[in-house]
């Protein structure tokens, strides 16, 4: 059964209903912060909203949601190629 690991917790990937990423940011109401997709940050967003976190978003077949958040686009991309390998060179 394929695996990866995002760093202390394993997913089988028969156990995910949905995996995506996305940049967290502050939404302007108090100390919420909301996910917005890469596509919208890259093409409307640089220079009007801060990210706080670039991350990756997971949720089970039983509806628990985990996220992992990431200070930098670079530090996600590589975390996304260990996922990559995991899973495709087991």
């Amino acid at each position: 059964m394929k695996s990866f690991k995002i760093k202390d917790r394993i997913f089988k990937l028969s156990d995910i209903k949905r995996f995506y990423t996305a940049v967290v940011i502050k939404s302007g109401y108090g100390d919420e912060v909301t996910e917005i997709s890469f596509k919208w940050f890259d093409s409307e967003g640089k220079g009007r909203v801060e990210p706080i976190g670039f991350g990756i978003f997971i949720i089970t077949k039983d509806e628990h949601k985990y996220q992992f958040l990431f200070n930098t686009r670079e530090e996600l991309d590589e975390q996304m190629g260990l996922i990559h390998l995991e899973i495709n060179h087991p």
